[in-house]
């Protein structure tokens, strides 16, 4: 069954990428089509586009001290910048850096404007897509630290928090409620390795490296935080904090936190894609472009998860209504949801599936290969309805959406200098020992060199996200 329409939203082209990290000659690539969207919403779409796309954008230097947030600049909350110092001798020779002091009791430091309603990439309430697509940071730890691999095993979260402008669950009436994002909030953990203790260290961070979305489960998220949204322009908070068990107190030294435009290595068409489909209709084939846009060729491999369960906007409703992150997870795992790899096949023009067969998808500088992206929909996805309580309040909600994270990347794209001292887990959508749900077929491990470990945390490849509302 193939649909006949797509709904998408507009993307912005591909920056060129050569060499390493993107140095070299500029590629050619195929014009994307607007045929998606009404002439004038796709004016006005490219408009902002353009006018969205920049470069870098300087969040903290510690150059003035620690930046305390304001409605007109970004900041770390008060709790934090009163634990931490300006000190001197910064990375790569800057004249000041930040130290933060973190404990058990107080482990987290928050990056945002005074105002919550504001994008980090702008500092507006205009979110314009085509503009960053990493973050970088500089980070130092000393000996004996609880962010060198190890055991135990500790890590720093880079926690993310986006908004969908003109929604106003988010924040509440006055700006301050527990509802921090657009039930958009991903996660990115990692360690130091322990040659790193003492030096600093560029961490480089692409939204492969969000490798989670809150109460969406074993589901290897990247864009999928977001959906129809851009990973980075959409951002609106960020969190550093210390997960594991530790005592005392941690030091923590972090300068030059920015976010970047980068060049991509590949890049899908569509990157977004809302359907509605009959779960008893079978296999739902959703047609994808995948695109080389840089100077040479490339070979990519592919990576892809699936979860299932209510609809963001019904868990954004929930949220917003109880002030309560809470009542999103009663409500997900009330109507059995879950994820992992067995509800989606990448296939190419031959039938096969690319992912499961190894195939390396291989395409020459400046061109495209098509292939078809294939949800096993089954009927028992469709889950009844049920009315969920959670501290005096109730909602009605059924397990009908089925969303699905494709990553395609280039193995041969050399990482930034500094990611080898990095180290992250896989996600636990394509762990072996998982029992999947409704409608899933049994969770196999992809093959080696293919899995959610093997998924480079900087580069920027190429991101689809399908979210399919299930009818009876």
């Amino acid at each position: 069954m193939t649909p006949a329409s797509w709904i998408r939203r507009p993307s912005s082209p591909l920056p060129p990428a050569g060499e390493g990290q993107g140095e070299g000659a500029p590629g050619r690539r195929r014009p994307r089509k607007s045929a998606f969207l009404p002439p004038l919403l796709t004016a006005l779409a490219l408009g902002a586009s353009a006018a969205g796309a920049s470069a870098s954008v300087r969040l903290a230097d510690f150059e003035a001290g620690v930046p305390a947030p304001t409605s007109t600049a970004a900041g770390f909350h008060p709790r934090a910048s009163e634990l931490a110092a300006q000190l001197s001798g910064g990375a790569r020779g800057t004249g000041k850096f930040g130290r933060f002091f973190l404990t058990p009791y107080s482990r987290s430091a928050y990056f945002q404007y005074g105002l919550r309603r504001r994008y980090l990439a702008t500092g507006t309430s205009l979110y314009r897509p085509g503009a960053a697509n990493a973050l970088s940071l500089w980070i130092r730890v000393g000996e004996g630290s609880h962010l060198l691999c190890g055991e135990p095993a500790g890590r720093l979260g880079v926690w993310t928090y986006h908004w969908r402008s003109g929604d106003l669950f988010m924040g509440g009436a006055n700006g301050t409620s527990g509802t921090t994002d657009s039930m958009m909030h991903g996660y990115a953990n990692f360690c130091l390795d322990r040659a790193a203790a003492g030096r600093w260290v560029r961490v480089e961070l692409s939204e492969s490296a969000f490798k989670q979305q809150r109460d969406y489960y074993h589901f290897y998220a990247a864009r999928g935080v977001t959906g129809d949204l851009e990973f980075f322009p959409s951002l609106r908070q960020l969190q550093f904090v210390l997960l594991g068990s530790f005592d005392g107190v941690e030091q923590v030294d972090l300068d030059e936190l920015e976010l970047l435009r980068r060049p991509a290595t590949a890049g899908f068409e569509p990157e977004y894609a809302a359907l509605a489909a009959s779960a008893a209709g079978g296999d739902l084939h959703v047609p994808v472009v995948l695109q080389n846009p840089t100077g040479r060729d490339r070979r990519y491999r592919v990576f892809a998860s699936s979860a299932l369960g209510v609809s963001r906007d019904a868990l954004n409703r929930v949220f917003g209504e109880s002030d309560d992150i809470h009542a999103i997870t009663a409500v997900q795992k009330g109507v059995g949801g879950g994820g992992g790899v067995g509800a989606a096949e990448l296939r190419d023009a031959a039938g096969a599936d690319v992912i499961a067969g190894a195939r390396e998808i291989a395409i020459p500088a400046g061109g495209e290969w098509r292939g078809i992206l294939v949800h096993r929909l089954r009927p028992e996805m469709r889950g009844e309805l049920r009315t969920i309580s959670h501290e005096g309040r109730s909602w009605q909600a059924r397990r009908d959406t089925l969303t699905t994270s494709l990553i395609a990347w280039d193995p041969a794209e050399p990482p930034g200098e500094d990611m080898a001292w990095v180290r992250a887990p896989g996600s636990n959508a394509d762990a072996a020992r998982h029992t999947p749900p409704p409608g899933f077929s049994p969770q196999t491990r992809p093959p080696q060199g293919w899995r959610s470990e093997d998924v480079p945390l900087d580069q920027v490849g190429a991101y689809l996200v399908t979210e399919i509302r299930l009818d009876p």
